[in-house]
Protein backbone atom coordinates (compact mmCIF):
# COMPACT_ATOMS: atom_id res chain seq x y z
CA UNK A 1 0.00 0.00 0.00
CA UNK A 2 1.09 3.53 -0.73
CA UNK A 3 0.40 5.71 2.30
CA UNK A 4 0.14 9.45 2.86
CA UNK A 5 0.91 10.63 6.41
CA UNK A 6 0.44 14.14 7.76
CA UNK A 7 0.44 15.78 11.18
CA UNK A 8 -3.02 16.21 12.65
CA UNK A 9 -2.44 19.98 12.54
CA UNK A 10 -1.59 19.87 8.82
CA UNK A 11 1.70 20.62 7.10
CA UNK A 12 3.94 18.40 5.02
CA UNK A 13 2.80 15.00 3.76
CA UNK A 14 4.98 11.89 3.74
CA UNK A 15 4.50 9.51 0.83
CA UNK A 16 5.71 5.97 1.37
CA UNK A 17 5.12 2.28 0.80
CA UNK A 18 4.33 -0.31 3.46
CA UNK A 19 2.66 -3.70 3.72
CA UNK A 20 1.16 -2.53 7.02
CA UNK A 21 0.68 1.25 6.97
CA UNK A 22 -0.57 1.38 10.59
CA UNK A 23 2.64 -0.23 11.83
CA UNK A 24 4.67 2.14 9.66
CA UNK A 25 2.75 5.10 11.11
CA UNK A 26 3.67 3.93 14.61
CA UNK A 27 7.34 3.69 13.62
CA UNK A 28 7.37 7.20 12.16
CA UNK A 29 5.40 8.59 15.10
CA UNK A 30 8.21 7.68 17.51
CA UNK A 31 10.41 10.31 15.85
CA UNK A 32 7.85 13.09 15.48
CA UNK A 33 6.94 15.64 18.13
CA UNK A 34 3.62 16.16 16.32
CA UNK A 35 0.72 13.71 16.35
CA UNK A 36 0.59 12.05 12.91
CA UNK A 37 -2.25 10.39 11.01
CA UNK A 38 -2.74 8.47 7.80
CA UNK A 39 -4.73 10.74 5.52
CA UNK A 40 -4.97 8.41 2.51
CA UNK A 41 -4.08 4.94 1.28
CA UNK A 42 -3.95 3.57 -2.24
CA UNK A 43 -3.14 0.24 -3.76
CA UNK A 44 0.26 0.32 -5.31
CA UNK A 45 3.71 -1.15 -5.53
CA UNK A 46 7.22 0.27 -5.56
CA UNK A 47 6.77 1.80 -9.02
CA UNK A 48 3.63 3.67 -7.89
CA UNK A 49 5.39 4.89 -4.76
CA UNK A 50 8.32 6.17 -6.83
CA UNK A 51 6.09 7.83 -9.45
CA UNK A 52 4.27 10.04 -6.94
CA UNK A 53 7.35 11.91 -5.68
CA UNK A 54 8.38 12.58 -9.28
CA UNK A 55 4.90 13.95 -9.96
CA UNK A 56 5.13 16.33 -6.98
CA UNK A 57 8.86 17.10 -7.23
CA UNK A 58 8.27 20.87 -7.17
CA UNK A 59 6.67 20.41 -3.71
CA UNK A 60 9.48 18.29 -2.25
CA UNK A 61 10.50 19.40 1.23
CA UNK A 62 12.95 16.76 2.48
CA UNK A 63 13.27 12.96 2.45
CA UNK A 64 9.84 11.61 1.53
CA UNK A 65 8.01 14.74 2.76
CA UNK A 66 6.16 17.17 0.49
CA UNK A 67 4.51 20.55 1.05
CA UNK A 68 0.98 19.75 -0.07
CA UNK A 69 -0.36 21.59 -3.11
CA UNK A 70 -4.14 21.33 -3.70
CA UNK A 71 -3.56 18.56 -6.25
CA UNK A 72 -1.79 16.39 -3.67
CA UNK A 73 -4.55 16.99 -1.13
CA UNK A 74 -7.13 15.75 -3.67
Amino acid sequence: MVYFIQAECGGSIKIGLAKDPATRLNQIQRYSPLRLRIIALMDGDRSAELALPRRFLECWSHGEWFTPPPELIR
